[in-house]
This record gives C-alpha cells, structure tokens and sequence, in this order.
C-alpha cells in the first residue's frame, strides 16, 4: 500500500464532503425562501407532485437516472458522483427539518406581497455565494464531476455542440419538464440561473483554483493509487497538501 498517496487522496474526502454539506445548505435556504427554484430542482419539485417522494428522495431518483445514462453512454464514475446524489439528496430533506419557509412572493389571495418577497429575499440571496463556496470544494477535490455535468458532457459528444449550447438545452428541459409536471419556477430561477455561475467563477479565481487543472479521479483508478501503481498527477490541486 502507497500510504502517502491513500492519504492524499482520504484528505479529498474532507473537502468533498464539506462542499457537498454546504450546497445542499444553500440549496435548502433557496427552496425555503419560496421563491422558485433552479431548473433541476424545479423538476425534482415536480416529481414529488405525482410520486410519494420528498424533494431530497426526489433529487436522489433523477440522480440516479442521470448516472446509469453516464453509465450506459461509457463514462466513468467517480466518488464525487456517488456522494452527490446522496449527501444532496439526503442533507436537502435533512435541512429543511430546521429551516422554516418564508412567504414567498404572492400573498395567499394571488396578489403581490412585497414584504414577503423582501424577506424571502433575505434568505434566498446569500445562498447564491454560499452555493459557489460549497461548488468550488467539491470540485477542487477532484473525486468526479456530478452526474449532471457528466451527463452535459454525454450529449456534447452525442450531439458535437458546444458546452453552452449543451448545458443550456438540459437545464432548459429540465425546466420545462418540471414546470409541467407543477414544479416551482419564480423569480428565484431567474436569479440562479443569472447568479450561479458568476458566483462560483468567483470563488473559483478567490482561491486560485482553475477547474481545467483537475485530473479526476474516478472509482476504477482507486485500487492503482492506494497500491502505488497509478500516481496522483502532480499538477492536480490537491487539498490535503
């Protein structure tokens, strides 16, 4: 056994795991402040209209789904893709226990409620950098993208289109789907979809980590790391250093 590189590559559980803890914190505070929710999780939502499901147990079935698509496509799965379908989904139900809901942005007759919406606002916005904080420790550990990037990935090679045009057409259908199927879309959909990646290339160039620079590991490349055979590529960003 290679004790140095098993040691290398446990001290990337810490900050997998603690990004994932503080998305799935973020995510709720977005969920709870009533004011629509971002494409996936407006599908996610409205699954829970038609199924005996909660929205993290929701979360966790189209992850899921998402992964054996990578899967039968050929892409290989890592740790991170595995925890992110579950820590999100399970810490998602987790938080809202202690969380309470905010009103919202319509008053329980229809109309406008600006006093609602400036307290849901309260609590929706700061878990816009919260959620870049928690994306960028996931990714800079470097165990796997998350099934949806995966799956962005999937369909550039299935389709030859670029990157945006991509992940635009997936979150576009998952919205639409979910908002369908009765899923929540407001103004907090339009917020992430305008905030998130701003936010997150932030945080990104705040600790100087640049996501092209990141060999991931995946779960086949494990057993060749803990014995020695494969070695953890130098110029990867390694947290535990």
């Amino acid at each position: 056994m290679d004790k140095k590189q098993t040691k290398q590559l446990l001290g990337r559980l810490l900050p997998l795991t603690g990004g994932l803890l503080i998305m799935a914190f973020a995510l709720t505070l977005q969920v709870q402040a009533n004011l629509g929710y971002g494409s996936w999780t407006v599908l996610n939502h409205g699954l829970t209209n038609h199924l005996p499901l909660s929205l993290g147990t929701a979360s966790i079935v189209v992850s899921a789904i998402i992964i054996a698509i990578d899967l039968f496509a050929g892409e290989r799965i890592g740790v991170g893709m595995l925890a992110n379908m579950f820590i999100m989904g399970y810490f998602l139900d987790f938080f809202r226990l202690f969380i309470p809901q905010m009103p919202g942005m319509w008053a329980p007759g229809g109309g406008f409620d600006l006093k609602g919406c400036l307290i849901s606002l309260c609590m929706y916005l700061p878990s816009v950098p919260i959620f870049a904080v928690g994306t960028t420790l996931y990714m800079r550990a470097g165990l796997g993208a998350g099934p949806r990037d995966t799956l962005m990935v999937v369909v550039m090679r299935w389709t030859n289109r670029s990157l945006a045009v991509c992940r635009n057409s997936l979150e576009i259908g998952a919205l639409t789907v979910g908002y369908l199927l009765g899923g929540s879309v407001g103004l907090g959909t339009v917020l992430f979809s305008l905030l998130s990646g701003p936010a997150v290339q932030f945080t990104n160039r705040l600790v100087g980590f640049n996501p092209k620079s990141i060999r991931h590991i995946t779960i086949d490349m494990i057993p060749g790391i803990v014995t020695g055979k494969t070695q953890l590529d130098a110029t990867t960003a390694d947290p535990s250093a």
